[in-house]
């Protein structure tokens, strides 16, 4: 009985990795892993694709320039590159970061977008500010302005009271021989005055008026 040899086919993809046929297998061909096959062309890298264990995948991992790889433990070490950052040689936070960069003179704020915080601008101060009452303010300018009030625009209170003829004649307490009528102040009866040693005097005594 004769032993027929087969030879595999595989589906063949266009550019855009659409199948467009069917061809034979060449040799070093391979199905790669995103087509359902192990991209190896042998049988032992077919094995070692089809059986992903950590040490599989660390023995395929290298590194090279200023740092070592531990192929047992998967731990890459970095040797030598950055030291420290702002001054900073151990735990390094967003501030000293920020701040060592500002230093530098590599970052202000005209290279940052200004987004929800908004930058300082002479037009935003003075269109947060107003003015009330005797005030008068130009959001444009920035200009304040005062207008000087007087009693007519003031409100009376409780205490410090306006003048008033009424008030000022309400104030006022007539002595004895003294009336005193709508403002008006006037003797109660006739006085008899005289000169003696010089002194204006009165036969009555009406006391200061």
């Amino acid at each position: 009985m004769a032993i027929l040899t087969k030879t595999p086919v595989r589906t063949v993809f266009d550019a855009s990795n659409a199948a467009i046929g069917l061809a034979e297998f060449q040799t070093d061909e391979v199905v790669s892993i995103t087509h359902g096959g192990t991209s190896g062309n042998s049988i032992s890298t077919a094995k070692l694709a089809l059986s992903l264990t950590d040490s599989n995948i660390r023995s395929l991992l290298s590194v090279s320039g200023s740092g070592s790889y531990d192929n047992s433990t998967g731990i890459i070490t970095v040797t030598g590159g950055v030291t420290s950052v702002g001054g900073a040689t151990s735990a390094v936070s967003n501030a000293q970061v920020a701040a060592a960069v500002v230093a530098a003179g590599s970052l202000d704020t005209a290279n940052v977008t200004e987004r929800n915080n908004l930058y300082f601008t002479n037009a935003r101060s003075r269109l947060a500010v107003s003015a009330t009452g005797s005030i008068n303010y130009n959001n444009t300018t920035g200009v304040f302005s005062f207008t000087q009030g007087n009693t007519d625009t003031i409100v009376e209170g409780v205490t410090n009271l306006f003048f008033s003829n009424a008030r000022s004649r309400n104030a006022l307490t007539a002595g004895t021989g003294i009336t005193i009528s709508d403002g008006t102040i006037s003797v109660a009866s006739a006085l008899d005055y005289g000169l003696i040693d010089g002194a204006v005097t009165s036969s009555n005594d009406y006391g200061s008026i």
